[in-house]
């Protein structure tokens, strides 16, 4: 693979959206790209909400990955949430989705995070496969959400 994996910078928050426009059209959800816009400008500007990695290809974007952080009474510490993680159909099962989270759990253990979870669909066997092999398990807990307020961002329950 001679994809490059960086931490995502705020110059690159234009790339970042196109890719999430790109998988939130794969999921059959729009984007409003200016409410995206803003969300990762301010994650970018303040490291201490998370992170974002980008894979690149001579200079081309590949993929990345949104992490974000938060306190928690359980683990003790900080924990980290991967929010997102997207690949382009063409750079799929060739590395690329392993190395940005490989890229974001190395950049947790420095940064002395205790845990990190992700968010997967309870009949998505793939995915939950894929991050099983990255290293995160299934505790069997549920996901329980409200949503507060409308956001194009969000995705309806």
């Amino acid at each position: 693979m001679n994809t490059a994996i960086r931490e995502a910078k705020l110059e690159d928050v234009a790339a970042l959206i196109d890719m999430m426009q790109r998988a939130h059209a794969d999921a059959g959800f729009a984007l409003d790209r200016e409410l995206a816009n803003a969300a990762f400008t301010t994650l970018l500007r303040d490291r201490s909400r998370g992170v974002a990695w980008i894979a690149l290809r001579d200079l081309k974007p590949e993929g990345y990955i949104l992490v974000t952080l938060k306190l928690s009474m359980e683990s003790g510490g900080i924990d980290a949430f991967i929010e997102d993680l997207f690949v382009y159909r063409d750079a799929r099962r060739k590395g690329v989705g392993s190395a940005l989270v490989s890229a974001a759990m190395a950049d947790c253990r420095r940064a002395g995070v205790s845990a990190v979870h992700v968010e997967t669909s309870a009949d998505d066997e793939a995915t939950a496969a894929f991050y099983a092999a990255c290293g995160l398990k299934n505790r069997n807990h549920t996901i329980l959400t409200s949503v507060l307020r409308e956001n194009p961002l969000a995705r309806p329950l």
